[in-house]
């Protein structure tokens, strides 16, 4: 998974590629938090894939949003339908989301 540091960054792929948030963590250097992103390889994905893409890429998003709510109950339903869209690409991410729930 190839993961960009900043919205800055990742605005600049967005018109070229599909672009997925993932999380907000501390920044190495003690500053502000960063938000970090993925770009997808829409290349590799199979043609139902990305006639499908939209649609899990919405679905993604608002996992992101509930994920900032801690609304486990709706991120735990997204995950399932998530996981294995994407080319897999996503999935150890999802994986991660997964595991901060059994904590």
């Amino acid at each position: 998974m190839f993961i960009v540091h900043g919205t800055e960054n990742a605005d600049k792929l967005r018109d070229k590629y599909t672009v997925l948030e993932l999380d907000t963590v501390p920044s190495t250097d003690g500053g502000d938090q960063v938000t970090l992103y993925t770009v997808l390889d829409t290349g590799k994905l199979s043609l139902e894939s990305m006639t499908t893409l939209e649609q899990y890429t919405k679905l993604h998003a608002k996992l992101i949003d509930n994920l900032h709510k801690g609304d486990i109950n709706f991120c735990r339903s997204a995950i399932s339908n998530l996981k294995g869209q994407f080319g897999g690409e996503v999935d150890s991410f999802y994986d991660h989301v997964m595991k901060r729930f059994e904590a």
